[in-house]
């Protein structure tokens, strides 16, 4: 097949996460955390309802507990809206940094730079959740909303509660996007995407890009290795949230020096 399958489902595994975000100018907005939160009450699957700018479907998180007190480890699942049935499973870390104040907190992805604060606005524990991200940028932030349900639909009750506290914040809610959790089912074997912290699974996107472009799989491997390098770098400031990773060159036609940025 052409180059052009190839470049368009390796561009969505990067944006997918992007466009999950609305950017502004300025600081990330001060929202105020709910009070006497219990992350051990919130663990466990939870389906997005609706979300800040995105178009995946059959979209949920998944809470856990990590080895280390106040760590926990988030695990989003989705199907990418591209040809082919794609399952995209994105892992992530939620740090509790001021322990009087648990639903302050922060996340780190792999496919982010540095950290964003993860705040629980609302929730309880048994229906719905509300959470906002953001992250200060250059010249400005980028922030996302989530509504959650324990279910695969959410009573209009509880839309509208969120709805209204989100008001307060200056927060529209008719721009956030439905996702759709009707029909949701597992993509075939060798059409899944996993990205974790530790682990960017390069090898995973080459076997599925090979079965559409050939050998364009090995560049990928590359651009994906490449990719985890520049991801945990900071900008600006020098430091770095997890070590880099040794680049591999497995394609003769890839520049090493090259800068990718997806």
């Amino acid at each position: 097949m052409g180059g052009f399958p190839v470049l368009f489902l390796f561009t969505a595994i990067f944006v997918g996460y992007s466009s999950q975000h609305t950017y502004s100018l300025g600081e990330c907005p001060d929202v105020t955390p709910m009070d006497n939160f219990d992350m051990n009450k919130m663990l466990g699957i939870w389906y997005v309802i609706k979300k800040t700018s995105t178009s995946s479907s059959c979209l949920t998180y998944n809470f856990t507990e990590s080895h280390e007190p106040y760590n926990y480890k988030i695990e989003q699942d989705s199907h990418l809206n591209v040809p082919g049935n794609f399952n995209y499973h994105y892992e992530g870390r939620i740090t509790v940094p001021n322990t009087t104040i648990p639903a302050k907190m922060k996340v780190k992805f792999a496919l982010n730079y540095g950290s964003a604060s993860y705040i629980v606005m609302m929730t309880d524990y048994v229906n719905y959740a509300a959470i906002f991200t953001c992250q200060n940028i250059a010249f400005g932030n980028r922030k996302s909303i989530s509504i959650l349900s324990r279910t695969n639909t959410l009573d209009d009750t509880y839309l509208d509660k969120i709805k209204y506290k989100l008001v307060t914040f200056n927060i529209n809610p008719d721009a956030l996007s439905a996702i759709n959790q009707m029909d949701c089912k597992e993509a075939d074997d060798g059409h899944n995407i996993t990205i974790t912290n530790n682990t960017f699974t390069a090898q995973n996107a080459a076997g599925i890009i090979r079965k559409a472009g050939d050998k364009l799989g090995d560049g990928v491997e590359y651009v994906a290795e490449k990719a985890k390098e520049v991801y945990n770098d900071h900008v600006g400031d020098g430091s770095k949230d997890v070590e880099k990773v040794s680049t591999r060159f497995t394609a003769t036609n890839v520049n090493p020096d090259a800068e990718w940025i997806p």
